[in-house]
């Protein structure tokens, strides 16, 4: 790279080496990204938190960069992606832009991520986990019902791992606390909102033909769809999608 005594700025690149340092960037990135960070990241560097939403306003309203073009750069990087037989491309996960390999080369990323010790879920947790995400906002006395067990520990199990978070409490006698999935379990799972759940309908075809849950087939056409892979020992390894996250 070429040293100068003058920084170029984000807007001074050429169009090409723009692209370039966007897919610099998500491919860097442990999270995904969202619109808000790109431009945060690209135009204004790291300034305090409460001029970013003013300095960013006036970008916008000054500069070509908005954020229908960085839609553009990531729909052209991802076509040259696909053009050159790369195996990823950038998707959109919790909001937020990501790398994630594409489906055909889930079962190679599936022996890695297995091989992982880490970030387990017992078949409890999993199990409270899908009940929450279906029923949500829910207390714990109606996760109770529906398991017909104590649910204490892996509610707080759940609560540490930041895949649920509180949403307030109910109206009735006791006030009981309100529970809702998070945004971390949205990236865990690959799942840009709530909405790419999986029907009720849909589970059972999948139990039925023995397909994975909570994966994500990586297509043209769609990079949301969303399934999850039970483990014969009961445990379910999270952030396990056909196409694998690169940032995990």
């Amino acid at each position: 790279m070429i040293q100068t005594d003058q920084k170029i700025t984000f807007e001074q690149l050429e169009h090409q080496e723009r692209k370039a340092t966007l897919e610099a960037l998500l491919f860097s990135s442990e999270e995904p990204l969202t619109t808000q960070d790109i431009f945060a990241l690209l135009l204004i560097g790291n300034n305090n938190p409460e001029q970013k939403k003013a300095l960013l306003e006036s970008i916008i309203e000054s500069s070509e960069i908005t954020p229908y073009y960085i839609d553009q750069l990531i729909n052209e990087i991802n076509e040259e992606l696909v053009s050159s037989g790369r195996p990823f491309k950038i998707v959109k996960v919790a909001n937020g832009y990501v790398f994630a390999t594409l489906s055909k080369y889930g079962e190679i990323i599936q022996r890695l991520v297995k091989s992982k010790v880490k970030k387990r879920l017992s078949q409890a947790a999993l199990e409270t986990l899908s009940i929450i995400a279906y029923r949500q906002p829910i207390s714990k006395s109606e996760i109770e019902q529906i398991r017909g067990v104590s649910s204490n520990e892996v509610v707080n199990n759940l609560l540490e791992r930041e895949l649920i978070s509180l949403a307030g409490r109910t109206n009735t006698p006791g006030k009981a606390l309100l529970y809702t999935t998070s945004l971390e379990f949205l990236k865990t799972f690959g799942l840009n909102e709530l909405s790419d759940l999986p029907k009720i309908q849909e589970i059972e075809d999948i139990r039925t033909d023995e397909t994975p849950l909570f994966s994500r087939n990586v297509t043209p056409e769609n990079v949301t769809e969303t399934s999850n892979e039970l483990q014969n020992d009961g445990e379910v390894l999270q952030n396990e999608e056909i196409s694998q996250p690169l940032y995990e």
